[in-house]
């Protein structure tokens, strides 16, 4: 199969909201659903990818959230 470039498809995971190319070498292959044809290549997490996604996740439930990632309602303002 050929591999058909999308504008805007990143080609890497993105882990605390910033892009991580942690592959261990092995890149799964993405299809466009509609044609079969193979959009994207995205990295395996593997154990650090992993490892990085677990401790991203805990900080993002335990650490107290800031006032620019509240909505407006918890602000005080209107929403």
């Amino acid at each position: 199969m050929t591999t058909q470039t999308i504008s805007g498809i990143r080609e890497h995971m993105i882990i605390g909201g910033q892009p991580v190319d942690q592959s261990q070498g092995v890149r799964i292959p993405v299809y466009n659903p509609a044609t079969g044809q193979v959009i994207a290549q995205q990295p395996e997490a593997g154990v650090q990818g992993v490892d990085l996604a677990v401790k991203a996740a805990h900080q993002a439930l335990t650490l107290p959230l800031t006032r620019c990632a509240t909505s407006p309602a918890v602000q005080g303002g209107e929403g």
